[in-house]
């Protein structure tokens, strides 16, 4: 028996308000999605990847948290261009899937 999966990547694009979002000390991407069907952080997205530019595989942050139950308005994502951060994911990461990771400067 085969299978075939039919993934599509579901996302949504929105307005990059602050790299250095107010909360948490500064670690977030701060995001607004403004609803009217153009999208927000949703109940389930945490972990989730953020890309920059939205057309691309580049991981800029990790879905965190948002602060409407809607899914409308301010959105967090913690980013990955700390040392620390970026200390753990080549950390966590099997050592024959590192040479796939490219760190962008």
């Amino acid at each position: 028996m085969a299978f075939e999966s039919l993934r599509s990547r579901l996302m949504a694009e929105s307005k990059l308000v602050n790299v250095k979002g107010g909360l948490n000390q500064g670690f977030n991407l701060q995001t607004n999605g403004n609803g009217g069907d153009r999208g927000g952080t949703c109940s389930g997205d945490s972990g989730g990847p953020v890309f920059y530019p939205s057309d691309t595989n580049t991981i800029v942050a990790v879905t965190s948290f948002g602060l409407n139950p809607w899914c409308r308005g301010t959105d967090f994502a913690f980013r990955t261009d700390t040392e620390a951060v970026l200390a753990w994911i080549l950390a966590t990461v099997p050592g024959s899937e590192v040479v796939d990771i490219v760190i962008v400067a």
